[in-house]
């Protein structure tokens, strides 16, 4: 494999470490979305100029390359359509949203795949039809998935290698949106938010503090957030870089906290309950 297309999927990989896959905030997955992009350009950029050494190596990047990648650009790009949409204060109205979804992606593709001979091609890790499927040119009028048309440009495309990344990305897809209905609250009650006086900042140091601190066990930085959300029907947006500006603070860097502890500190001295 050419060293540009090994790099190009550790980088993907790397990018994928930093990230929570089952906690993803709608600014991360926007985010992703506009990093696994500029991936792609890359490699079209590459693929443009420079021709293959061998039809083998075209077989693999549009085999195990491109629809690799891609895969992953219209998973995010799922995840922040859904995640940017979904409704905040009530467990049962997210649990019920996340499964609409989640029903939405089995009738519009699942059956079709299932009776796609493509499909079938892959899932038995078969390579009899790699020079078909993943090699450009060819416009096999049996095997033509029609509406899977993703890529135009025919010199950066065999139509498969969409097909096989759309097939990744839901799949992928499908194990997010049964996590995130596995991990809400199932409970019929719903309850009236509370009400948040003081700013989205002093939120986010409370949060931090928490986490930091490991007061919540075995409890991730966004689950925590998600509480807080959910709480108070508040979205607090990016968390990471509310915190970064934490750190540049020309005065005390836990300004909440400090307040906190001198309003504590004065209610015990007064002794009023």
């Amino acid at each position: 494999m050419r060293d540009f297309f090994r790099d190009a999927l550790d980088r993907v990989n790397a990018k994928e470490l930093t990230a929570e896959l089952y906690e993803l905030t709608v600014q991360e997955s926007h985010q992703l979305v506009v990093f696994l992009k500029e991936i792609i350009l890359e490699l079209k950029k590459e693929i443009l100029h420079n021709e293959f050494v061998d039809k083998k190596e075209e077989i693999t990047f549009f085999k195990e390359v491109k629809p690799y990648i891609m895969g992953r650009l219209f998973f995010y790009n799922y995840v922040f359509h859904i995640e940017s949409s979904r409704p905040i204060g009530d467990p049962l109205a997210l649990k019920i949203y996340y499964k609409k979804e989640l029903k939405k992606i089995l009738k519009n593709n699942a059956t079709q795949y299932n009776t796609c001979f493509f499909y079938q091609y892959v899932r038995a890790k078969r390579e009899d039809k790699d020079q078909l499927f993943f090699t450009r040119g060819n416009k096999d009028v049996i095997y033509s998935a029609k509406t899977f048309f993703f890529e135009i440009d025919s010199k950066f495309t065999t139509l498969y290698d969409c097909l096989l990344a759309l097939m990744i990305s839901e799949e992928k897809l499908c194990h997010y949106i049964f996590n995130k209905t596995a991990t809400v609250s199932s409970t019929s009650k719903p309850f009236k938010p509370l009400q948040w006086v003081a700013s989205k900042n002093a939120m986010i140091e409370l949060i931090y503090s928490l986490y930091t601190s490991q007061s919540i066990s075995q409890a991730t930085l966004r689950q925590i957030a998600t509480i807080f959300e959910l709480v108070f029907n508040i979205r607090l947006g990016d968390i990471h870089h509310a915190f970064h500006r934490m750190k540049y603070r020309t005065k005390s860097r836990t300004l909440f906290l400090d307040e906190l502890k001198m309003t504590l500190e004065n209610h015990i001295q007064t002794g009023d309950l």
